[in-house]
């Protein structure tokens, strides 16, 4: 029970997916007085409960069958949870190993942006690069609750000031 609520309490803690976050029709819960535990919706409560249910079953011996292999039980898990883990593992596998580190986002103000940004980023496949006005994408990361920052987690191109815009409009 411990792992389980622990586990929650860490997910709740955490910026709420975009699956959540279209489960409270665009009000991006953020964590706090009114949002205390994840969105049913959300689909990484799997991803995150049941391993550490299972861990802590071995743990303590109660497992019936205990798992010997926990990287392939959660992307066990993540084929379930999203289908086209199938396709894309290999995708993610491939970046993250290769050196082509670097990914520009041209529409750094949109919401899918800015949240595919920070899992880039928490992933540890590349590095963002946003192009976006700085304040806006400021003012949006904020609102949906997302903890990357300009500058310091990824690149930030300001379309309104940089002397390349006219020529690659």
């Amino acid at each position: 029970k411990m792992a389980a609520v622990r586990a929650i309490a860490a997910l709740a803690r955490e910026e709420p997916s975009d699956v959540a976050a279209r489960a409270y029709s665009g009000e991006t819960p953020i964590f706090g007085p009114d949002f205390l535990i994840p969105s049913p919706f959300d689909p990484r409560l799997i991803l995150r409960i049941a391993p550490a249910v299972a861990k802590a079953a071995c743990d303590t011996g109660v497992a019936t069958r205990p798992i010997t292999d926990f990287a392939a039980y959660i992307d066990t898990l993540n084929r379930f949870v999203f289908r086209s883990g199938l396709v894309m593992k290999p995708v993610f596998t491939m970046a993250k190993t290769s050196n082509a580190k670097r990914v520009i986002y041209a529409d750094g103000e949109d919401e899918r942006v800015l949240r595919a940004a920070q899992a880039v980023l928490e992933e540890g496949i590349a590095e963002p690069i946003l192009i976006g006005r700085p304040h806006v994408i400021e003012v949006r990361l904020k609102r949906y609750g997302l903890r990357i920052k300009p500058g310091v987690d990824f690149g930030l191109i300001n379309p309104e000031d940089d002397p390349r815009y006219r020529h690659y409009v």
